[in-house]
């Protein structure tokens, strides 16, 4: 699950990096006269780019730590099934809270069908999982 989270929030901190949005655009108003004629509103928009891509790499170095942990306790099939489900989600309402995006209803209904196709692949893989039994 922790995988999926920060799977969702590498995809805000990509958006902030690489377009331009509300949180560019706050930052950047912030300049004054002085600054915007001396051209440090410039830099203002690079720094928050630049520590949006210093989020993107953070949040995948967790990616990568958790799923290595989570692949030596669990089955492989579940925990890409699960990380995979949670990204989606994270990333849809994520891109909805911070950005104001418009979430179609048929956008939940898809996932609400691919999160349960993932349940399903995770429930049929976990009954084929052999007996611990001595």
């Amino acid at each position: 699950i922790i995988c999926g989270v920060f799977g969702g929030l590498a995809t805000i901190f990509g958006k902030i990096s690489f377009s331009d949005n509300w949180i560019i655009s706050y930052f950047s108003s912030l300049c004054g006269d002085w600054a915007a004629q001396s051209g440090y509103c410039l830099y203002i928009d690079y720094l928050v780019r630049g520590l949006s891509l210093m989020g993107i790499v953070g949040c995948n170095a967790f990616i990568v730590g958790y799923f290595l942990k989570a692949m030596e306790q669990n089955n492989t099939v579940i925990v890409v099934v699960i990380s995979s489900a949670v990204n989606f989600l994270t990333s849809g309402i994520l891109g909805q809270v911070v950005f104001g995006e418009k979430v179609p209803v048929s956008w939940f209904a898809g996932s609400a069908l691919i999160v349960l196709g993932m349940l399903l692949v995770t429930l049929s893989e976990g009954s084929a999982l052999p007996s611990t039994r001595a």
